[in-house]
């Protein structure tokens, strides 16, 4: 036994020395602004976090900064986030977001070790379960699909940890339902792993599913009472998200059904011994690795038969790698057992040495991309440029930042998008960021953003974007509100230096600011009378009107038939009526989550500039959802509150997570029983 655990030391020992050879302390533990993909854009999301938590006290709010307001952490994964901002209260904040970045990383060897270790494996098993993640780690066939080290420093940094966590909790769900012990501890986890990317729990539900299926009505009982305790707790969170689920935007990935990506050459060593260990646990009829089994054919289903739509198939995969090296740790197991030799645990850090050097002669870029993102901003070539911009947009008068894309961002500043870092940096919000399916006006972002760039992105699949075309693209601008545009190459700066409706403010080395000549409002008039839609299918509605020729008539979606303007069912129908307001006026005091208005326009339609969300409200007035995808308010008295607060559905997951910690805590024995 002690030699046993000084091999296991051992082990551990190189592992942390491996990672750390290519996580170099002295980048982690800088104070300098994590770039690199789309991880250098996260750095919003961790900073409003620590502003909104301490602040305000919730862990999801709404932020303007990307895509005319979104609603942040309602669709994406909060937990890494606010651990980050526990962090930061003992460490600087850019250090701590470093930690937190690599800690699935680090986390995946000692989860898989434990998880073995609590489903009662021999050694080696558990520690060579732990040595077999590396090669994982370090696969370098993808950058996107989630867990792997490439994938984590292109901003996958959630998925890589929930995708640690699960296979610890396969670890505490086996004890569970073996033992009957444990079980608020297995839902807790669930629940964190919830809490850190959705794809982990879909995996999960089914693999548990299916292993359950060996069992018996009690041990069955226990497996999806955890799940259902896990959801509730968190109700929180799951309940709005599923309710306002269809005001996301789908990506609509086209999956990817290349089997080639069934066998990448890293883990490639690992397949025969999985082969053998595979066949050697249904022999014996070992319901452990069976658990692996049904892991590792749930992620195969997903990537074989996943739509067209919100998850790319191709996400599924790492449980597919990590399930072989899990399987493949158990074969070697089954080797050991026949070793004859007395010291034959050296065999275990030959392993160790062998599979390292095996991972490290594959590695071709991982340690260059670690470095460039981890030395940060700071360190890039256009520092000052990027800085001395980002300064004088901080300082001018209230309005919307709009940017020309360019890939050429990433060789100078750290990122593509490092433009997405602007309301991170200064007091201004922008158009374009991270978490496309939270944005409900992203698709109009990114078919403007294709008519003031000659490089558009126009990510979303099926949408169809515009070529350069500045004139449409002031329309738009005026329309989201833009009061600044920033360019950075020759062909789009010469456009706008010829256009009127804009106004050189400085150059700063390759890059030029620019003015709309236009009032800053985000309560404004309408030039005609608005008409009516029903509510059903508006986002299709809308982005039909947004690319048709009636855009200055807005859309208002109400089925309820209380609004006096003309209802129509095709865009077609749209008539140009003027509206009189009489000469009322209306002022503003715009904050982001909430804007007071003084008017005498009462009963007359304001336009509010800000992405529709059923969280918005209004006192002394009316909101409905409008186009694109806008609110429109009719005032009823001269002074309006327009605020962001909890619906009846926030509320409800609130008293559910309640109700299920206090049975959690005083009933989970008689419910078990």
């Amino acid at each position: 036994m002690k030699k046993n655990n000084i091999v296991n030391s051992l082990v551990f020992l190189m592992i942390i020395i491996f990672l750390f050879s290519y996580f170099k302390p002295n980048l982690i533990f800088s104070d300098t602004t994590l770039s690199g993909g789309d991880t250098g854009s996260h750095n919003y999301l961790a900073k409003f976090m620590v502003e909104n938590l301490f602040n305000n006290f919730r862990l999801t709010g709404w932020s303007d900064a990307w895509y005319g307001g979104f609603p942040i952490f309602r669709f994406y994964f909060p937990f890494l986030y606010l651990l980050n901002a526990l962090f930061s209260l003992i460490i600087n904040f850019n250090t701590s977001f470093k930690i937190i970045t690599v800690l699935g990383t680090f986390l995946l060897p000692f989860s898989a070790y434990y998880a073995f270790k609590l489903m009662k494996f021999d050694f080696p098993v558990p520690i060579v379960a732990a040595l077999f993640t590396i090669p994982f780690l370090f696969l370098e066939n993808n950058s996107m699909y989630g867990g792997n080290i490439p994938s984590t420093l292109a901003g996958e940094f959630t998925y890589s940890f929930a995708l640690a966590l699960s296979l610890l909790f396969i670890g505490y769900f086996y004890r569970g339902i073996t033992t009957y012990k444990g079980f608020i501890l297995s839902v807790v986890v669930l629940s964190v792993i919830a809490l850190s990317h959705v794809i982990p729990v879909f995996v999960l539900t089914f693999s548990c599913l299916l292993f359950l299926s060996f069992f018996n009505k009690r041990e069955i009982k226990f497996g999806i009472l955890v799940f259902i305790f896990a959801f509730f707790i968190i109700a929180f969170w799951t309940i709005p998200f599923l309710f306002y689920s269809d005001l996301t935007t789908s990506m609509r990935f086209i999956p990817d059904r290349n089997l080639k990506l069934l066998i990448p050459e890293n883990i490639l060593f690992l397949m025969p011994l999985a082969i053998l260990g595979g066949i050697y646990a249904i022999k014996k009829h070992d319901k452990r690795i069976l658990f692996f089994f049904s892991f590792l054919f749930v992620s195969l289903l997903s990537f074989l038969f996943m739509p067209k739509g919100h998850i790319w198939n191709v996400r599924f995969l790492p449980f597919y790698y990590l399930g072989i090296g899990m399987i493949a740790a158990y074969s070697f197991g089954i080797l050991y057992e026949h070793l004859r030799f007395r010291f034959k645990q050296i065999a275990v850090i030959f392993l160790t040495i062998l599979v390292l050097l095996l991972v490290n002669y594959n590695v071709s870029f991982i340690d260059s991309w670690i470095k460039w993102n981890y030395s940060g901003f700071e360190n890039k070539d256009k520092w000052e440029t990027f800085n001395e911009m980002n300064l004088f947009l901080n300082n001018l008068d209230e309005g919307k930042v709009f940017y020309e894309y360019t890939g050429k961002h990433n060789e100078q500043f750290g990122t593509p998008r490092s433009f997405e870092l602007i309301p991170y940096f200064t007091n201004k919000a922008t158009m374009e960021g991270l978490l496309i399916e939270s944005g409900i006006n992203s698709p109009y972002h990114f078919i403007l953003q294709s008519e003031t760039t000659f490089t558009p992105t126009c990510p979303i699949s099926g949408l169809r974007c515009n070529n350069f075309d500045l004139k449409k693209a002031y329309k738009h601008l005026e329309m989201f509100n833009i009061k600044y545009f920033v360019a950075s190459t020759d062909d789009v700066k010469d456009s706008i230096r010829n256009d009127t409706n804009f106004k050189l403010l400085k150059s700063i080395d390759f890059i030029d600011v620019f003015e709309l000549k236009r009032k800053n409002s985000y309560v404004d008039f309408l030039r005609y009378e608005p008409v009516i839609m029903d509510k059903r299918n508006f986002r299709q509605k809308s982005l039909e009107w947004f690319k048709s020729n009636y855009t200055d008539v807005e859309i208002v979606y109400n089925d309820k038939g209380i609004l006096n303007f003309k209802r129509i069912s095709k865009i077609n129908e749209i008539g140009f009526e003027a509206i009189d307001y009489n000469g009322c006026y209306v002022d503003e005091n715009y904050k982001s989550d909430k804007i007071v208005i003084n008017t005498d326009c009462i009963g007359k339609p304001l336009l509010v500039k800000v992405s529709y969300f059923p969280e918005w409200k209004a006192v002394n007035g009316r909101l409905y959802p409008a186009s694109p995808a806008f609110m429109m308010l009719i005032p009823e008295k001269e002074d309006v509150l327009v605020y962001h607060g909890s619906t009846f559905i926030d509320n409800l997951g609130m008293i559910l997570t309640f109700i299920t910690v206090l049975i959690l805590v005083f009933y989970r024995k008689k419910i078990l029983t």
